[in-house]
């Protein structure tokens, strides 16, 4: 039986079956080296992660301790503040306004009573409205603060 030329070309060629097996298998072993080389470095990255998530629950632990003592510590305030206030041995006479104008607030400290809020007040020549009566910020002074807004009139 002859061979036909043009078959010998094609069984000598680079593109034979043989040849692409053999590109492919060498294709298989690089991506088999890399997925063993991921693997690994996946496993060392999931043993470093886990002292990192010890670490993390301990600081989330740490928190919520501390969230609970600020808590805490804002509710013996808050308690402090009661009794200061029903404890005041001896009222305190006037008040001071903290009131804003163009160029800045002011302090403006009075003998009067201390308005409620909701309450109008005159000021030189200008005409606010109390929004709330708090603290006074002088350091150590027990007279209320009427804070003050613009009194705006409606058309």
């Amino acid at each position: 039986m002859a061979t036909h030329p043009s078959f010998l070309a094609r069984t000598n060629d680079a593109d034979s079956p043989a040849t692409k097996l053999a590109e492919c298998d060498e294709s298989l072993s690089l991506i088999a080296a890399d997925v063993e080389q991921l693997t690994t470095d996946l496993e060392r990255i999931r043993a470093g992660a886990s002292p990192l998530a010890r670490w993390l629950a301990e600081r989330d632990e740490e928190l919520e301790r501390r969230k609970a003592e600020l808590a805490d510590e804002r509710a013996i305030v808050a308690e402090l503040e009661v009794r200061a206030a029903v404890d005041d041995p001896e009222p305190v006479a006037g008040h001071v306004l903290y009131a804003p104008f163009a160029e800045k607030y002011r302090l403006v400290a009075s003998d009067e009573p201390c308005p409620k809020p909701g309450e109008v007040c005159d000021l030189d020549g200008r005409s606010f409205v109390v929004t709330r009566v708090g603290r006074s910020p002088f350091p150590a002074d027990r007279r209320p603060c009427a804070f003050l807004r613009v009194r705006t009139v409606a058309a």
